[in-house]
């Protein structure tokens, strides 16, 4: 008898940009067939995940849970008026950033703890080594930090675009060739 595999989970959001790298990693480890691949995420994510199994000639496949409550997509849909386009300039910028607040952080309280408790289920009937985790999924992200998980994240945005935004003195603007 083999033993047990352990599992990893993949917490992420399902619109494309997001968990495109969250899939084509979950698919790897899948095909290296040394864990048990879990992913939650809320349902719209569930065919993706439905067609790599499909589609993979694996001895395993991935198991998707569903994360209870409204996705980012949802709650952009809910706090825009259809459209996130706003004018340029300064005055435009400011628009942008009031939109983007609340478009990831637009959950209300109740909406929140209910898609953060779901996460804490999951990850309680999982028990994960580690949670590979996308930072947007900030609900997912408090979850694992909460029952103390080994948390790797996960993002297809690239460390140099997040650093270069914390450079002192307006760093970006000025030190590096553009």
């Amino acid at each position: 008898m083999s033993p047990t595999k352990q599992n990893i989970l993949f917490l992420t959001s399902p619109e494309h940009g997001q968990s495109n790298v969250a899939l084509a990693v979950a698919e790897e480890f899948l095909h290296r067939g040394e864990f048990e691949v879990h992913i939650a995420s809320f349902k719209q994510l569930s065919t993706r995940v439905q067609a790599i199994n499909d589609q993979a000639e694996y001895d395993q496949v991935i198991h998707f849970h569903p994360i209870a409550g409204l996705s980012v997509a949802e709650i952009v849909a809910r706090t825009t008026s259809g459209t996130i386009c706003h004018p340029p300039g300064l005055a435009g910028t400011r628009k942008a950033c009031d939109i983007l607040n609340n478009c990831v952080l637009g959950w209300t309280p109740d909406e929140y703890i209910q898609s953060y408790q779901s996460c804490l289920e999951i990850l309680k009937d999982i028990r994960p080594v580690v949670v590979v985790a996308d930072p947007i999924l900030h609900l997912g992200l408090d979850a694992a930090r909460s029952v103390d998980a080994r948390i790797v994240i996960l993002w297809p945005v690239t460390l140099k675009d997040v650093v270069a935004t914390v450079q002192p003195k307006a760093g970006m603007l000025w030190k590096y060739p553009m």
